[in-house]
């Protein structure tokens, strides 16, 4: 019995080791926060492709800005594109003016050629990465 039972654990074990390992990611979009001078930030959308085949994409990248006074402001960018088996592109860059107290938000969103969402990637910009190294 105490073999059955050690054998079952073990099984078990297996099992959720294989369920909890991290699943390849196909496409991986990133934003990425440069800081300028005089509280410019350049922001730029990436996308990697992590799969075996050459991919026809089109992305979005948007950044919404609203500041303590109520203005808000939007920034719009698309396009299509094609990415090589485990290449990387820089999709769009921009930039703009960032004090502490706005609330900015950027969303880099990848579809395919039938316009489905294939993946998604939000940032709240913060004080922290516009700060300068």
């Amino acid at each position: 019995m105490l073999k059955k039972t050690y054998f079952f654990f073990m099984l078990m074990c297996t099992v959720l080791s294989s369920f909890a390992q991290t699943k390849e990611v196909a496409l991986q979009p990133t934003i990425s926060i440069q800081p300028l001078e005089n509280n410019l930030i350049t922001i730029s959308g990436i996308c990697v492709n992590n799969t075996a085949k050459q991919q026809q994409l089109r992305y979005v990248l948007q950044v919404q800005k609203r500041s303590l006074n109520g203005n808000t402001n939007y920034n719009t960018q698309s396009g299509e594109f094609t990415l090589e088996p485990g290449h990387k592109k820089t999709l769009s860059t921009t930039s703009i003016n960032f004090e502490p107290q706005d609330y900015t938000e950027i969303t880099l969103t990848i579809f395919d050629t039938k316009n489905n969402q294939l993946t998604q990637q939000k940032r709240l910009l913060t004080a922290q990465d516009v700060i300068k190294n």
